[in-house]
């Protein structure tokens, strides 16, 4: 028998190769098609905090109810949420947490209170305390609040003696290994009490200028008084002076003879509201102007 010239041989070896290669190929393909169907019978498993328990907006509540926990404990009244707040502490926390920071200013330099007037609230003060932990730690709401309690510069805005504030709110967000708290808290109501003599009155702008606010502001109006008074309301404080000089009624509205008063106006620019005791003998009146 003749053997293959060597052209022959080194033909049908490359032709072996090929087929070999081409044999791995369809291998492979068969083997990556059976894992793949076998995947999709089991949808991935993506770690999340829901998953494992922790409940972001009912954390934000029960830190928020510790708070007034304390607040209550040392003699306090107890702050009211404020979905607005919730809504600003919220996005602090989530910035905080998107862009690795801890700071009370944001990456475009807003303040809490730049951040309070970014959801149209009006305020008289407003303070802002914040906090970092692992994801982890147990009892978080003690855990926070207690760590405030026992730092003086966080500590005064939760026992507030002076009752700066009367709402607030808790944001929470975390990541994987981190949880970012935002406790923002604001005062909406200007308050006062004391005695008007007979045909005294007490001059209320609606709007003062310190306040720092341009805007029209909504602001529920309650007064109580021991006898009937008088409530008038003015649009400029021409047409209010004129009436306080000469008894003349240039006044845009009125309620008249009541010793309960509950009512609802617009904080216009220059809008003022006179008090008046129409009665011949001293009376107690107190006032709250509750703002937003």
């Amino acid at each position: 028998m003749e053997k293959p010239s060597k052209k022959t041989r080194y033909i049908f070896t490359i032709i072996l190769i090929l087929v070999f290669v081409l044999s791995l190929f369809l291998l492979r393909s068969v083997i990556m098609k059976f894992f793949l169907i076998q995947a999709s019978k089991s949808p991935a498993l993506i770690k999340t905090y829901e998953s494992s328990g922790l409940d972001e907006s009912s954390l934000a509540r029960e830190i928020f109810n510790e708070i007034n926990r304390k607040r209550l404990e040392l003699g306090n009244n107890p702050l009211e949420w404020d979905e607005r707040i919730y809504q600003a502490a919220k996005a602090h926390s989530i910035d905080l947490r998107t862009h690795k920071t801890f700071s009370h200013h944001n990456v475009e330099g807003a303040s809490v209170t730049d951040r309070l007037k970014n959801q149209d609230l009006f305020f008289l003060v407003a303070a802002e305390n914040l906090f970092m932990l692992k994801a982890s730690t147990e009892n978080i709401p003690d855990f926070v609040v207690g760590g405030w309690m026992n730092s003086p510069g966080h500590r005064w805005v939760i026992v507030d003696r002076d009752n700066f504030f009367t709402h607030g709110a808790v944001g929470v967000t975390c990541s994987n290994s981190s949880c970012y708290v935002t406790f923002n808290c604001a005062d909406f109501i200007v308050s006062n009490k004391g005695t008007l003599k007979p045909h005294y009155y007490f001059k209320i702008n609606l709007n003062d200028e310190s306040f720092g606010f341009q805007e029209s502001y909504p602001v529920d109006i309650k007064i109580q008084s021991s006898s009937p008074v008088d409530m008038y309301f003015f649009d400029s404080p021409s047409n209010m002076n004129a009436f306080i000089k000469t008894g003349s009624d240039r006044s845009d509205d009125k309620i008249i003879n009541q010793t309960n008063i509950s009512d609802r106006r617009l904080a216009q620019k220059d809008a003022y509201l006179l008090i008046k005791n129409n009665s011949k003998s001293t009376t107690d009146v107190s006032y709250e102007l509750i703002y937003n």
